[in-house]
């Protein structure tokens, strides 16, 4: 019989896929500093979980590598993910933090506008823009073409 992964095993699974898909977008030798997880990890099937946590991922390396951040060492800031409702907060260190919200199909998307991390998304919501089949608020899209060139909404099969 196959059980679902629940309670403290759960939120130990969190925290080490967490660090692992840090590692892996960061490429580090050393370790990623400590993070403090307040979200609800639900229940039953993991792979909801899985996703979340990879979009999470996603943007605790966009504020790992942002200009704000720079000029702190990785391993001197602490890692804090709160999750209430609807709304996300995640930040890294004193300086660097991004306010999520969960939109359509459970996505994380920033509550104020950002420019896309991937200069190929950005191109191409200048051209969607420009046509006129494009949209005026192409923020959402944005977002998911940049999961999508990260390889944050890939599959993920976690064994």
């Amino acid at each position: 019989k196959i059980v679902a992964v629940s309670g403290d095993d759960r939120v130990d699974f969190s925290h080490s896929y967490l660090q692992q898909c840090l590692q892996d977008r960061l490429s580090l030798c050393s370790d990623i500093p400590p993070i403090e997880l307040d979200i609800p990890y639900g229940t039953g099937d993991t792979r909801p979980l899985v996703r979340h946590l990879r979009m999470i991922a996603f943007y605790i390396c966009q504020l790992l590598v942002s200009d704000d951040n720079k000029k702190n060492t990785i391993q001197d800031q602490t890692i804090r993910v709160v999750q209430k409702d609807n709304c996300c907060k995640v930040s890294v260190g004193q300086s660097a933090s991004v306010e999520l919200k969960i939109g359509s199909l459970e996505n994380l998307f920033p509550l104020q506008p950002q420019p896309p991390f991937h200069p190929q998304v950005e191109q191409a919501i200048a051209s969607l823009k420009d046509s006129s089949i494009g949209s005026n608020d192409l923020s959402e899209l944005a977002i998911i073409l940049d999961f999508w060139l990260a390889k944050t909404l890939a599959p993920a099969v976690v064994v």
